[in-house]
């Protein structure tokens, strides 16, 4: 974040999934109406509240009084790592906020769509045990909202296995509709660390949006979408969609219902 602009070697956000992605790795969320044009790119603003709302991010807040720029590195052309894809594919240590347009980033580092509304396992621990021997299983519902393939978010997660039990009896259940917490916070399960960030569209709809970080500390191989499961099944789209649309794809069809979609992004 900075104050009058961005830094030298940093660039201001612009795309809101872009700044849903940074405000939450920042700890921040959304304000109300965090959408609302107020001239400017993705900014840290108390939006005129004071200390109750400075955890807050805005899509365009960064020219009015007292806002922050929240800022993201632009990378160099002549860095190893923005010549060579298979660099640039890895994700690295603590970047989640610069993960850009896709829908999920798994622990290699691929960035795909899913296109398949229904339950999706983005996580199990350990890879290919029955459910009753897991440390943790995390799965979450996609439910399409509007009139096209593209109008799909995350509605619901469960969060089970051993770890979570050790919690919480039961695990944990999370739901889009359910009451926003202040403050987004990481949740340790062993020694994997998930945060589960509520988002809200131009037009209203709840959503949810899933990180997970630490993997590579499970102990174990690492299983489902965001692990090291097969995602074909999850990215083919329903026969209903003529064609194949993106999730988070900057196409016609999401500049004309708005970017704002749900984010699964895990991180060894």
């Amino acid at each position: 974040m900075a104050l009058g602009s961005c830094p030298l070697g940093y660039a201001a956000i612009s795309s809101t999934s872009e700044c849903d992605a940074a405000g939450s790795a920042l700890g921040l969320t959304p304000g109300p109406w965090a959408s609302s044009g107020y001239g400017g790119s993705c900014a840290k603003w108390d939006g005129g509240w004071g200390a109750w709302g400075s955890s807050w991010y805005w899509y365009s807040a960064s020219s009015l009084p007292s806002a922050s720029f929240i800022c993201a590195a632009v990378p160099n052309p002549t860095s190893p790592a923005f010549a060579s894809p298979a660099a640039a594919a890895l994700p690295s240590p603590g970047a989640i906020a610069a993960t850009g347009d896709p829908h999920l980033q798994n622990i290699y580092g691929e960035r795909f769509d899913v296109m398949k509304p229904g339950r999706h396992v983005l996580i199990h621990i350990p890879r290919g045990e029955p459910d009753k021997s897991t440390l943790l299983r995390v799965e979450a519902e996609a439910r399409r909202l509007g009139g096209q393939c593209s109008d799909m978010y995350f509605q619901s997660l469960n969060a089970t296995g051993a770890w979570a039990e050790a919690k919480q009896p039961g695990g944990y259940h999370y739901e889009s509709q359910s009451a926003i917490n202040a403050t987004a916070e990481w949740n340790r399960f062993g020694l994997v660390e998930m945060k589960i960030v509520h988002g809200r569209t131009q037009q209203g709809a709840l959503y949810l949006n899933f990180y997970v970080r630490h993997l590579g500390r499970a102990g174990c191989a690492v299983g489902g979408l965001l692990g090291a499961d097969d995602h074909s099944d999850a990215e083919a789209p329903p026969e209903a969609c003529a064609q194949r649309i993106s999730l988070l794809a900057k196409s016609a069809d999401l500049h004309s219902h708005g970017s704002e979609l749900s984010i699964a992004v895990a991180e060894l």
